[in-house]
């Protein structure tokens, strides 16, 4: 008799050879055992593949898609359509998880009937003498959102939660009932922002719970964290969001405030992240997508917080006055100094001190790692 398994995991990789053992082996020895391993490979050719398909040979669970020139969306999304499991979670290949993180989640979503359930996380790197370096990240804007079920279209500032498809499991029945998939785009930047928008925005249930069980690589140099050339793709996926979303009968102004609240988030993480030398661009192309919110004045109908009405305004105003103050400006010194203070002060305000303390290890890592790029 075939045993329909509980989670099917997903694995995308394109050449990670110096990671996938770890990755494997961390889901593998699950104690959750009723499971199936979906490996949506995009043609390795740096050994990743061969490593798996000998890892399927001595473990029936694993089963290999393997697609020459898939992207991230396309090789998840043939993973999706593949899966049996009764829910379905995503482990990216060059992170690994705790033993126990599918059983605990998936208690947990049987207690609760949940389409969705959600967890804190770990970032980490090795640093240069081997050893493991790890903080913990919560998901969650406070204590009070965890051990609960809600429905993110109905609290909307749900959506101002951390954005990651990995450090959850999904119900798959909803999934494929409401048709949520990844966004097919070359080059797989940003392709999680579309699936976590879609499933969150249509979950009736959904629980979060303040363990942490995943461990978030900060220090693959190919991750797609750091490819700050990439200027427009969270435009893009955004663009993407809201074509497959707006002619659904979902589209509530909830859900519409949702998605500007979650927008403005991406793009100002986005802004951050891009060198100095496409930060204006950005801003014009930011400009551009918000300039319907600005001619109407909507902003407080979306629930942007003063600052971030003023922000926006600045923006909007004009991007080339908006980049020479609060970019060319603080490039050094004081003005630079006091800037990052006022921004640690609102993000404490808005998201909390545990969230602003993991954003802030987050960048100053990132700033290390591509240092080191860029010398080699």
């Amino acid at each position: 008799m075939t045993v329909t398994p509980k989670v099917s995991v997903i694995i995308p990789t394109y050449n990670v050879k110096n990671y996938i053992a770890q990755c494997l082996k961390s889901v593998q020895e699950q104690t959750l055992r009723e499971l199936e391993i979906l490996i949506g490979d995009g043609g390795s050719e740096d050994g990743t593949l061969e490593f798996l398909q000998h890892a399927a040979k001595q473990d029936s669970r694993i089963v290999i898609l393997s697609k020459k020139g898939s992207g991230y969306g396309q090789s998840v999304n043939e993973c999706m359509d593949a899966a049996k499991g009764e829910y379905i979670g995503i482990v990216e290949s060059d992170d690994f998880v705790d033993t126990s993180m599918l059983e605990r989640l998936y208690a947990q979503a049987c207690k609760h009937n949940a389409d969705i359930v959600k967890s804190d996380y770990y970032c980490f790197f090795d640093d240069a003498n081997g050893k493991q370096r790890t903080w913990k990240i919560k998901t969650a804007l406070s204590g009070k959102d965890y051990h609960r079920v809600f429905t993110p279209s109905e609290e909307t500032r749900t959506f101002r939660f951390g954005m990651n498809t990995w450090c959850g499991i999904y119900r798959r029945t909803f999934l494929n009932e409401h048709h949520i998939r990844h966004n097919q785009t070359p080059g797989g930047s940003y392709q999680d922002n579309g699936f976590w928008f879609q499933s969150f925005a249509l979950a009736e249930r959904v629980v979060f719970v303040p363990e942490a069980f995943y461990y978030y690589r900060q220090d693959n140099p190919n991750s797609s964290i750091h490819s700050p050339g990439k200027v427009f793709a969270i435009c893009d996926e955004y663009a993407f969001i809201r074509q497959n979303m707006s002619s659904r009968s979902q589209w509530t102004p909830n859900v519409e405030k949702a998605y500007w609240l979650a927008m403005f988030g991406a793009y100002m993480f986005s802004l951050n992240r891009v060198g100095d030398e496409f930060k204006l661009p950005f801003l014009h192309r930011m400009r551009q997508d918000f300039l319907p919110l600005y001619t109407q004045g909507a902003y407080a109908d979306m629930g942007f917080s003063g600052r971030e009405r003023k922000l926006l305004t600045g923006i909007c105003d004009s991007p080339e006055k908006w980049y020479q103050d609060n970019v060319q400006n603080r490039a050094g010194g004081v003005k630079k100094f006091i800037g990052k203070l006022v921004g640690l002060y609102w993000c404490v305000v808005e998201h909390g001190f545990g969230y602003t303390i993991g954003r802030v290890k987050a960048q100053f890592f990132d700033k290390i790692f591509r240092r080191r790029e860029e010398h080699g």
